[in-house]
């Protein structure tokens, strides 16, 4: 015999080599489908909720409702719907040119965040915004 069998075993191993592909390719493809099938159960649906809440949350937090206000002559009411954290006396030297009262107003993010004009019938001159590491106590 002059090849001995090697052609047979040479068959043999390609068609192993070929079983072991075709089952990688099929175990990938199956991992692949439970994967997607993972994501689109699960990951996108929890994706979807969040993008919702997140959507929700970002129209209540701009919200612009109609003010309040009451009528009468020579009235101040308040610029936003926060907390007032402290009514003080401070000098201002920029535009008061000394001393005056100093109204600071605390907004949570619950908080309407627009803010109206405090002097209905008033006129603004000058404002500042000082960020809270530059205010003075």
């Amino acid at each position: 015999m002059k090849h001995s069998g090697k052609a047979r075993r040479a068959a043999f191993k390609m068609i192993l080599l070929t079983f072991i592909a075709g089952f990688s390719i099929w175990l990938i493809a199956f991992v692949a489908s439970w994967i997607g099938a993972i994501l689109t159960t699960v990951v996108v649906p929890v994706l979807v909720v969040l993008w919702a809440l997140f959507s929700v949350f970002t129209l209540y937090f701009f919200r612009d409702p109609n003010a309040c206000v009451p009528a009468g002559s020579n009235l101040v009411v308040s610029p936003g719907h926060g907390k007032i954290d402290a009514i003080d006396t401070t000098t201002e030297p920029q535009f008061m040119g000394g001393e005056c009262q100093r109204v600071s107003m605390f907004l949570s993010v619950m908080n309407v965040h627009v803010q109206n004009a405090p002097v209905p019938d008033g006129r603004f001159f000058q404002i500042h915004h000082r960020p809270v590491h530059q205010r003075v106590a």
